[in-house]
């Protein structure tokens, strides 16, 4: 007698989220909103055929009401901006505008010790 065989498979521990795109979503809401008027608990046999409850299904309704009504947002290419990355340059703008008045100021920056006591006093 021979060993079964057994698959290669391996099962992970966390089951993989599904992802729907935005045109399954359409097609979804466009689907139950023709069904409807056929009477009661069509709509709850779409959503156990497809596997989704019903608060999934509300949240894109919602969401596409917002898109019709403000349009889709804008996205900008290329890469994000550190905000930490982004402090630091405003910063260090600011002190280089400080040191530029700084240096104008006061010739560019050589202060004497007679013109800071006259500074102090």
């Amino acid at each position: 007698m021979s060993k079964p065989e057994v698959a290669d498979e391996k099962v992970s521990d966390q089951p993989e989220r599904r992802q729907f795109t935005p045109e399954y979503k359409l097609r979804f809401l466009q689907e139950i909103d023709q069904r409807r008027g056929e009477g009661r608990g069509v709509v709850g046999e779409i959503l156990r055929r497809e596997g989704l409850y019903a608060s999934q299904v509300a949240s894109w309704r919602s969401s596409l009401e917002e898109v019709i009504a403000i349009g889709l947002p804008e996205r900008k290419r290329g890469r994000k901006v550190d905000p930490f990355k982004l402090e630091g340059l405003i910063k260090r703008y600011l002190l280089r505008d400080w040191n530029d008045t700084m240096l104008s100021d006061y010739g560019r920056g050589v202060m004497t010790i007679s013109s800071i006591s006259e500074c102090e006093g």
